[in-house]
């Protein structure tokens, strides 16, 4: 009888769970893969959500955006026990990292984030964008009518903010109230689009001194410690740097 380990011992009263999450992917098509192959995908999605202390059931786009270098990164274990103890460590493919995000529909944005870390080209990456939010009078009608037009769901609501997410449970649009709004006219200057772009960042003093550097300049928030904070780019539009705890 083969015995399949998905945690540690301090970990199996995820086994469950594990095992019902596996069988909806499976039942809804999305996996190709034998059970042997598809379990070990899920051991080591797993591991990496234990390590990182994250809820595996739920993860957010922000905490799993280590995933892929983390699976590239690690190396594979010996062969066998009779390996030499000296030979060279074996990693994982990059086509083999993906086959693991993709198996838990992770989509292939991560993929992209993950290579593009792995050959340097955003290492001067101060953040990501993290969604766009839409001014309006009432977050919640609109919201409603994006959710039917665009297939998304909600993943944040307090009545005056309204975040709608993807499939991949992955932000998309958001919707803020705004008293005496104006609706925009298309054409007229006077009466411009009325939206900004939340970008994610780890940390916001270091991320504030490199777009204040960049030419921004700060409209609100530097009292803030957690959350986020307003500025505006070199002509004026708004935008917003935030952290996990601010979204």
């Amino acid at each position: 009888m083969e015995r399949w380990v998905v945690a540690d011992a301090r970990t199996y009263d995820l086994h469950v769970e594990a095992c019902a999450f596996l069988a909806g992917l499976r039942s809804k098509g999305r996996s190709p893969n034998t059970e042997r192959v598809y379990a070990g995908r899920l051991a080591l999605y797993l591991n990496y959500c234990t390590q990182r202390r994250i809820e595996w059931s739920r993860p957010s786009f922000m905490a799993l955006s280590g995933l892929q270098q983390w699976l590239i990164t690690t190396p594979l274990p010996a062969r066998s026990r009779r390996s030499p103890t000296t030979a060279a460590p074996r990693y994982r493919s990059q086509g083999m990292a993906n086959a693991v995000s993709l198996s838990f529909n992770l989509g292939p944005g991560l993929c992209r984030l993950a290579r593009s870390r792995a050959s340097g080209r955003v290492s001067r990456m101060i953040g990501r964008l993290y969604t766009v939010v839409i001014d309006c009078p009432d977050p919640d009608e609109l919201a409603g009518f994006y959710e039917k037009l665009l297939s998304l769901s909600r993943k944040a609501d307090t009545g005056d903010f309204v975040v709608l997410q993807n499939e991949a449970g992955a932000p998309v649009v958001a919707f803020q109230r705004v008293d005496d709004f104006r609706a925009p006219q298309w054409t007229d200057s006077a009466r411009p689009q009325q939206m900004h772009m939340d970008v994610m960042v780890a940390d916001l003093d270091t991320a504030e001194a490199q777009v204040l550097a960049l030419g921004a300049t700060l409209l609100d928030g530097s009292d803030k410690p957690i959350g986020y904070r307003v500025y505006e780019d070199p002509v004026g539009h708004p935008f917003c740097l935030i952290t996990p705890e601010g979204a």
